[in-house]
């Protein structure tokens, strides 16, 4: 990916801090090697408050990679949002490596708002010290081929991972994702949460892992998905995991995978509305679910923009 993106932030990246350890991420090794050469960089200092807005845009008929690092001091809290648009065709890897340092609360927000010839790479790794805490809040809608990872190193004690992604895949879209959290820490804590929708031809892969390590005591980790298939040409694969080197702790996961309820699509049709309809009903729900989690009226105008305009990058530009 010899192209670098598109970035305007408000100015809190820069090259010039100190690049962090090197860490485990969702899509592995091969994608740190694409997007290393121009790493861009932040640092929160112990006990501060900060938020940040990046937006990230991908060129017609280019293909880009960028590394983002974010550090945040002991104490701290970090809302970083993350739009990514782009035009054309092309392709698109990000990947966002961050390290919480003890306490340290980090908010990630990270919305796909893609043309659906684009190919998009979205990678994150994340190394938790005691206490710390990571919620990641992921909206995909755009792009035609889509790869997603997110693997936390939850390393401190009491430290804790919270994950919601949704997605909405159609046409001949394609997902591909992979999701583990790696319990070291005493009493740490993961949740990961999907929710897609599948339509037409879409296809999607979903892995969710939790990993207990020995020495991980009283850690508890929880994998959910919900899979709505609004076609039968849909391919849907749900590959839950949870592996065990340590007797005392709590894994969970569960899974809902079908069609809708046909007594609710008769009772939604007498009153008068065609399937179509109902589906887009079902969309917007799952749509306005995350966007009242994202808590920013300003991306959540832009989602909506994206969404009503039929995936048209022009108006969230």
């Amino acid at each position: 990916m010899p192209d670098a993106l598109r970035i305007e932030s408000d100015g809190a990246f820069s090259s010039a801090i100190p690049p962090l350890p090197d860490m485990n991420t969702g899509m592995g090794i091969r994608l740190d090697e694409k997007v290393a050469s121009h790493p861009i960089r932040v640092a929160i200092p112990a006990g501060d408050q900060q938020k940040i807005k990046v937006a990230i845009r991908g060129e017609a008929e280019k293909r880009g990679g960028q590394l983002i690092e974010i550090r945040a001091g002991r104490e701290s809290e970090l809302t970083v949002i993350m739009e990514l648009t782009g035009e054309g065709q092309g392709l698109m890897g990000v990947q966002t490596h961050l390290w919480l340092e003890e306490g340290a609360k980090v908010r990630l927000v990270q919305v796909q708002l893609m043309p659906s010839a684009y190919r998009v790479l979205q990678d994150i790794g994340a190394y938790c010290e005691s206490n710390a805490s990571l919620e990641t809040i992921q909206l995909f809608l755009g792009g035609s081929d889509n790869y997603s990872g997110c693997y936390a190193d939850l390393e401190g004690e009491c430290s804790r991972w919270e994950s919601d992604l949704v997605y909405l895949a159609q046409e001949h879209q394609r997902f591909d994702m992979n999701y583990v959290a790696r319990h070291r820490g005493v009493r740490s804590q993961s949740q990961l949460r999907a929710k897609g929708i599948l339509r037409e031809h879409a296809e999607k892969c979903m892995r969710q892992t939790i990993e207990f390590v020995k020495g991980a005591a009283g850690a508890e980790g929880t994998e959910q998905e919900e899979v709505l298939m609004l076609s039968e040409n849909t391919i849907n694969r749900s590959i839950p995991l949870i592996l065990c080197g340590e007797e005392a702790v709590q894994g969970n996961h569960g899974a809902s995978i079908g069609r809708p309820d046909e007594e609710l699509l008769f009772y939604m049709q007498s009153r008068g509305l065609d399937m179509e309809e109902i589906y887009q009903m079902l969309i917007r729900g799952r749509i306005e679910e995350i966007c009242r989690r994202i808590q920013d009226p300003e991306t959540e105008q832009k989602i909506w923009s994206f969404w009503e305009g039929g995936g048209e990058n022009e108006s969230v530009s």
